[in-house]
């Protein structure tokens, strides 16, 4: 809205429901759309299907899913898919998976990387996050950011604070996010006797301010695309400890700007995390590294411009049926 965009709440309720066929149709005819883009599975099959009736000249979507396998709703969107001009993979293995079991042509599917907002992490520290959580200065913070939910592993993550306790090294734990697991991670930290050590802050609107006063960020699920919370990281300045899994090899690179890990590996999360709160040059070279890579490779106004050439590109492809 900022960008004087409109931006309009479909009010979707409820997973079977024509009210969306019909919203969007009434929207594409009123502003004589002339590419519609949707975001993940979901949108791809309400908007593919009006687009094409109506005669919609560009139409494409982004795919975010880190899936292993094809459920009915994968298995209609890859059928669905057939009637974009373009889908784009956010990662190289998002891409595979489009070829593989969406059974997508590889002429049809184009990789753009996600990108964040470098300057916004771009922050000095400011240490209001050791001040609200009464820490020393000297204090390192090993962050987590994300939903609480199953497949994004905090109980791993709260297990390998456990192990770094043994190691007698100062430092703190925080989890920022909200989601259904929240009370199960809550209680296993109890558990294990670490109220002192692993703060749950919630979900947070500063994300940038608390990651500018952290030490090292870490990822522990089991699947994922390419993850924002990683590049957000990066941009901070914060070395990566994450899983591999999904396209985070392609912005972590070991003994570079982090460690990867194998999923499930809680023994290896752990001695990752160790090396960087107990070796702050270490830390500091690693979190330069990332700074620069997200620049190079993953700063959104890049991934806007190649999106904009994009359109440009389709639209030109059809002899002059698109008005762009």
């Amino acid at each position: 809205m900022q960008a004087g965009i409109p931006v309009v709440n479909m009010r979707k309720k409820g997973r079977f429901t024509i009210k969306p066929i019909l919203f969007l149709g009434r929207l594409m005819r009123k502003f004589s759309i002339q590419i519609v883009h949707s975001f993940g599975v979901s949108p791809n099959l309400w908007c593919t299907p009006v687009a094409r009736a109506l005669g919609v000249p560009v139409v494409l979507y982004s795919d975010h899913a880190g899936r292993l396998q094809r459920d009915w709703i994968l298995c209609l969107n890859g059928w669905i898919s057939k009637l974009d001009d373009l889908v784009i993979a956010h990662c190289k293995i998002n891409e595979e998976t489009l070829h593989t079991i969406d059974g997508i042509s590889p002429a049809k599917t184009r990789i753009i990387y996600n990108g964040v907002d470098v300057a916004r992490f771009s922050q000095k520290p400011s240490g209001r996050l050791k001040q609200e959580l009464g820490l020393p200065e000297d204090t390192p913070i090993v962050c987590m950011v994300g939903r609480f939910q199953i497949g994004k592993a905090y109980d791993e993550f709260i297990t390998a604070a456990h192990l770094v306790r043994g190691k007698n090294v100062p430092c703190h734990f925080v989890c920022v996010g909200d989601g259904p697991t929240r009370p199960a991670m809550e209680k296993l930290t109890a558990d294990l006797g670490l109220q002192g050590m692993v703060t749950f802050l919630g979900s947070r609107e500063d994300v940038p301010d608390l990651l500018a006063d952290c030490a090292v960020l870490v990822l522990a699920s089991h699947r994922e695309g390419l993850p924002i919370a990683i590049l957000e990281g990066m941009a901070a300045g914060l070395p990566i400890v994450c899983t591999q899994v999904g396209g985070c090899p392609e912005a972590v690179i070991p003994d570079e700007n982090g460690f990867l890990v194998p999923p499930r590996d809680i023994e290896r999360l752990a001695e990752a995390i160790y090396a960087l709160v107990s070796n702050r040059e270490l830390a500091h070279s690693f979190g330069e590294a990332g700074r620069q890579r997200v620049g190079k490779y993953f700063d959104i106004s890049e991934n806007a411009e190649q999106i904009q050439q994009l359109y440009l590109e389709l639209c030109s492809s059809k002899n002059g049926n698109c008005d762009c």
